[in-house]
């Protein structure tokens, strides 16, 4: 049996959405609001990197295994 036999010609294929609008429109907010938690976290922790190495360089902490003042650890 040919292809052409299963299909009336005046039937028109169309693609069936997966989800509603509301529904679409729900988990895009979703994923808006986790990329910007996640964005806001990556700041926070980037941030956080310079925070220690600055506070570190103004105290003058000693690196690990170094009992002098270092102006370098190395």
């Amino acid at each position: 049996m040919s292809v052409a036999a299963h299909h009336a010609p005046d039937h028109i294929w169309e693609p069936q959405r997966a989800s509603s609008l509301r529904a679409a429109r729900r988990r895009s907010r979703l994923v808006a609001a986790l990329r910007r938690l996640f964005v806001a976290g990556a700041g926070a922790a980037f941030a956080s990197v310079f925070v220690f190495m600055a506070a570190h360089a103004i105290q003058g902490i000693p690196c690990a295994g170094s009992s002098r003042r270092p102006s370098r650890c190395g």
